[in-house]
């Protein structure tokens, strides 16, 4: 699929590398990761920087995704911070980002976790959503 971003282990690490230090160690107790991709990324953070993690959101965590398209996912949790690592320039949303894409990239975004053989039904299923 050509019209695809393909994110690497190796670009996983350079994003949790790049997220790490904007964590606000003065405000964020834990990290929450939003399931499902967000969590792969909280987990990453939470070794690097030894802030625990937590099961739900909270006003003391930060709040950490993969992707913010719309900022809707984000926009509706409570936290003190949120990070993500692919932040869409249409998300109108306020976060500490490791990769913003660019005003016309409109790719869907494959993260390493995620199989390639199911991007375009994923991507169908996020369509219908209406996303």
């Amino acid at each position: 699929m050509s019209d695809m971003l393909v994110l690497s282990w190796i670009d996983f690490n350079v994003a949790v590398a790049k997220l790490a230090p904007l964590i606000d160690q003065t405000v964020v107790q834990k990290l929450y990761g939003v399931p499902r991709g967000g969590l792969c990324l909280a987990v990453a953070l939470s070794h690097v920087t030894g802030i625990p993690l937590a099961m739900e959101p909270a006003p003391g965590c930060a709040i950490i995704d993969d992707i913010a398209d719309t900022g809707d996912t984000l926009r509706e949790l409570k936290g003190a911070q949120k990070l993500v690592w692919v932040l869409r320039p249409q998300s109108m949303l306020s976060c500490h980002s490791a990769l913003k894409l660019a005003l016309n990239d409109d790719r869907w975004v494959l993260f390493p976790w995620e199989k390639e053989a199911n991007a375009d039904k994923d991507r169908d299923r996020y369509a219908v959503r209406g996303l």
